[in-house]
């Protein structure tokens, strides 16, 4: 992911983020998860993408960082947000590593299929 997102220039990034204003933290519609494990949809009555805020240049509003027409997302911010997403999930234990293929785990298991 971090070396196709690298590939893509700053300003396409921007424009690429602006669009979906879904995943602003600002935008008017949050999932979240009850007590039951349950998605919940909260609807605020402004944000990114509410109709209210809906002109020429998008959707979001004034405080947010896709606000203005053009802009960029730097590469240094995309492997911050590339470090913390590995963070994250290295935390939650969802990161499998791939075996070591000299072990012999590995040797046993291909001999097996």
């Amino acid at each position: 992911m971090l070396k196709r997102d690298l590939g893509i220039s700053p300003e396409e990034r921007y424009q690429h983020r602006k669009g979906n204003w879904f995943f602003h933290d600002l935008s008017y519609l949050h999932q979240t998860v009850d007590e039951n494990g349950k998605a919940v949809d909260i609807i605020k009555e402004s944000g990114c993408g509410h109709w209210s805020n809906k002109r020429e240049e998008g959707c979001c509003v004034p405080e947010c960082r896709y606000y203005f027409r053009k802009g960029r997302f730097e590469d240094g911010e995309v492997i911050e947000e590339h470090k913390k997403l590995v963070r994250d999930l290295t935390e939650e234990n969802v990161i499998v590593q791939p075996p070591d293929m000299n072990s012999e785990e590995a040797h046993a298991f291909f001999l097996e299929i």
